[in-house]
């Protein structure tokens, strides 16, 4: 299991959270940071860019088949890394908001 701090679990439960109820109905729930793809996978992401939207949101958004690895990670600026994914969370939210009325 990931070693992480208390401020780390709840950013990634809060972030996992909002991604289900307003974006993707699939997202890990603890959040997830690296992905592994086929050739196939990455032409089809390649030929079918969606500007201003993760690339994370992406692939979940096209309901690959997933399965989850759980690493260990050393210790990170906790509170650094609670704003920058706050700031990420929001901005992915409104993203792909826009991106969907646009396209409605």
């Amino acid at each position: 299991m990931t070693e992480v701090s208390s401020i780390e679990n709840l950013f990634s439960s809060v972030y996992a959270s909002l991604m289900n109820k307003y974006a993707v109905t699939n997202l890990p729930k603890k959040g997830f940071n690296i992905v592994k793809f086929s050739r196939n996978e990455k032409g089809f992401l390649t030929k079918n860019v969606e500007n201003n939207l993760s690339i994370f949101i992406q692939i979940l958004r096209l309901d690959y088949k997933q399965t989850g690895i759980n690493y260990d990670q050393k210790d990170r600026l906790s509170i650094m890394l609670f704003l920058i994914g706050f700031i990420l969370i929001i901005s992915d939210i409104l993203i792909f908001r826009l991106n969907n009325s646009a396209h409605a």
